[in-house]
């Protein structure tokens, strides 16, 4: 796990909206939290840069940060990502055509959940802005789980 830090929240950033490019300008906000120093594009590079070594130290692709116009792109599916994992189950029970096999879905989806989000995450914009997202998520799986129970009779389980 990475210490809190600047590219801590970078890293964050990106993987709460991977697959999506994220603007600079957000990414800016995110890291910084407050006015960004004149030289903050320049140290966004940087940041980005020292994610790319710490990946590549440990094997990881090089390209899993892309730079894009206008911002950076990060790359993960539900098989690196457990955020994505989640969401590909909660949106596979939405679509499972049985209560049995959707209950088991939001389950595995929930277990994926250790703690509040991004508590090693500093950033005060992320904090404000995806946290109260990400945990509604979660809520939502759970209230959706719990009526499934209640449904079934299963008053204890709920």
């Amino acid at each position: 796990m990475l210490q809190p830090s600047k590219p801590t929240n970078l890293l964050a950033t990106l993987l709460i909206h991977s697959g999506r490019v994220v603007s600079a300008n957000y990414l800016l906000d995110t890291v910084w939290d407050t006015e960004p120093p004149a030289t903050a594009r320049a140290a966004l590079q940087s940041c980005v840069l020292r994610l790319r070594r710490l990946f590549a130290k440990y094997g990881i692709a090089h390209d899993t940060i892309e730079s894009m116009p206008g911002g950076y792109r990060m790359g993960a599916d539900s098989s690196t990502l457990d955020l994505a994992s989640f969401r590909a189950l909660v949106g596979s029970a939405e679509v499972a055509t049985d209560r049995a096999t959707e209950s088991r879905l939001l389950r595995q989806a929930l277990s994926l959940w250790q703690g509040p989000p991004l508590t090693n995450v500093t950033s005060q914009t992320l904090h404000r802005d995806e946290v109260p997202r990400l945990t509604e998520e979660r809520l939502s799986a759970l209230e959706r789980l719990c009526d499934i129970e209640l449904e079934q009779g299963r008053c204890r389980q709920a």
